[in-house]
């Protein structure tokens, strides 16, 4: 997964001053204090929280930044009259993807990181949460989403028929709410992002 995603990244950047690397977020190739911002991205949920932090003091410059940021799930979905129904699929997923994953990374996620901000060893700091978001995307784009995030690659892992049956019953239980414009419906997706900001003094 992590070879697909570089090489996806590759595609995107002519710029000669922008390096990729596969490594540990506790395990940084990087010197002490040359960093001048540290983001994450959705992922800091997963993170052993005390030696991330402690490698993030060390590589960041004095004055430097720390920001992560990521999402409530379930999501919601608005499209017509059957956006109740559309949302309680959504949920219904969420909770049986949830069962493959360690039970802190969606503890840490529904309390929109507040476990993650009291770990930033930062006196400057701070946690934005309920930041209203609204994006559309097809049946096809939910599913794709659905198939990408790393609680799903987990339950293939473990169960690959299992994952398989999972996505092909959410695709079906999603066209038959949806109905016959399941191939042309633009769905709203309505969600909450949240962040955690710090610099170093």
């Amino acid at each position: 997964m992590f070879e697909s995603q570089i090489n996806e990244a590759l595609a995107f950047t002519s710029e000669d001053n922008i390096s990729y690397h596969v490594c540990p977020a506790e395990e940084l190739p990087l010197d002490d204090a040359t960093v001048d911002v540290v983001t994450v991205a959705f992922a800091a949920h997963f993170f052993n929280l005390e030696k991330f932090m402690q490698e993030t003091a060390r590589i960041l410059k004095p004055r430097g930044c720390l920001a992560m940021h990521c999402l409530v799930i379930p999501f919601k979905i608005h499209y017509r009259d059957c956006s109740d129904g559309l949302s309680a699929i959504i949920s219904e997923a969420y909770v049986f993807l949830r069962k493959y994953v360690d039970k802190k990374i969606p503890q840490h996620m529904e309390t929109q990181y507040l476990d993650i901000y009291m770990a930033v060893p930062f006196a400057d700091k701070e946690r934005v949460t309920d930041i209203m978001v609204t994006f559309t995307m097809s049946l096809m784009e939910v599913m794709g989403l659905f198939e990408a995030i790393c609680w799903y690659q987990i339950c293939k892992e473990k169960n690959p028929a299992l994952a398989m049956e999972f996505l092909q019953n959410t695709e079906q239980r999603l066209r038959d709410t949806l109905g016959e414009s399941s191939d042309q419906a633009i769905m709203e997706i309505h969600t909450t992002h949240y962040c955690v900001l710090a610099c170093k003094s």
